[in-house]
């Protein structure tokens, strides 16, 4: 899987202090994915289609449909359609780091999230502030998506801020540990003092990684193997799903779950400060409350049919996958 941060030297060494038991047991981590996006615009007309492009492929098993939006590329990650957000295109990066270092090697039994495609109105449909809270019998991680501009500096009171960007925080019973970018890591004690610090690597090491698993035929050798890259993948496709499945709520309701947790409560505190100060009407973009899915570990489906609905589509005719 290509998060390639998964072979930069400072972040490899960030993730091994956090494992070594150094800052404590680690039970909560916070993925941040901070990152202006614009909007794609309420357009009227159809996306040019760039001479030479074979649409039909470039659709694949989506509706072959031209969009109505700016731009035909890169903006196919704001619609259902073809996309999935900053949950599922920046923030799987942080989720897997995130993930990693809890040492979670399955699905979260709880998932739910909440926000919208709040402060502007155009063709796009997926959330582009959101919070998701994946909770396992022992670990909670918060995914934190927030695609208007950041203009006052977030740092929910932890050295190593303040955090914009794609970010990830780690929470142990010692200490604590930032990673404030790819290839990086700051870890402190519980009084704030500096207690370790890594830099270095590049994207190339990832591509030089999976190069040498091939040679060796062996996937242990890979930094971030496909199973665990699925596993990461599917808390962003998880959290979509309970979104989708949400209803249109007052702005600063909570979830019944999980509400009375420290790092949820200052998320979602900090949400409700960012979407004021952004002043975003919440008559004309609305905010949704997701449904709270169980998840079997064993099967990967929820106990609820209209998620696992969500969970696959109907492919275009040519697009087909086989039923196994």
């Amino acid at each position: 899987m290509g998060v390639q941060s998964r072979s930069m030297t400072g972040m490899r060494q960030t993730l091994d202090f956090i494992k070594s038991g150094k800052i404590g047991k680690v039970s909560v981590a916070r993925a941040i994915c901070y990152r202006k996006r614009d909007s794609i615009g309420p357009v009227e007309t159809e996306s040019p289609i760039p001479e030479g492009l074979n649409f039909d492929l470039w659709c694949g098993p989506a509706e072959k449909v031209i969009p109505k939006r700016k731009r035909l590329h890169y903006d196919w990650h704001w619609v259902f359609e073809t996309g999935n957000g900053d949950l599922g295109n920046q923030n799987p990066h942080e989720l897997d780091k995130a993930r990693g270092a809890l040492g979670k090697q399955e699905l979260p039994k709880k998932v739910i999230s909440l926000g919208g495609r709040l402060g502007y109105v155009d063709n796009g449909n997926v959330a582009n502030e959101q919070v998701s809270i994946f909770r396992w019998d022992d670990a909670l991680l918060i995914s934190d998506v927030r695609g208007l501009p950041i203009k006052t500096p977030i740092n929910f009171g932890l050295k190593g801020g303040p955090f914009n960007g794609a970010c990830k925080i780690w929470f142990g019973t010692a200490g604590y540990v930032v990673g404030p970018n790819y290839n990086s890591g700051v870890a402190f004690d519980k009084e704030g003092n500096q207690i370790g610090k890594w830099s270095g690597g590049e994207y190339q090491a990832h591509f030089a990684n999976f190069v040498k698993a091939v040679k060796s035929r062996n996937y242990k050798d890979l930094h971030l193997d496909i199973e665990e890259g699925h596993l990461s993948s599917a808390l962003a496709h998880l959290g979509n799903v309970s979104y989708r499945l949400g209803k249109p709520v007052p702005a600063g309701t909570r979830p019944s779950q999980f509400g009375d947790n420290k790092h949820v409560a200052e998320t979602l505190e900090s949400l409700d400060a960012h979407l004021k100060e952004s002043g975003v009407d919440f008559e004309k973009t609305k905010f949704f409350l997701g449904q709270e899915l169980t998840i079997n570990r064993k099967t990967e489906l929820s106990t609820d049919k209209s998620a696992n609905q969500l969970f696959t589509r109907q492919n275009r005719k040519g697009f087909e996958l086989p039923v196994l």
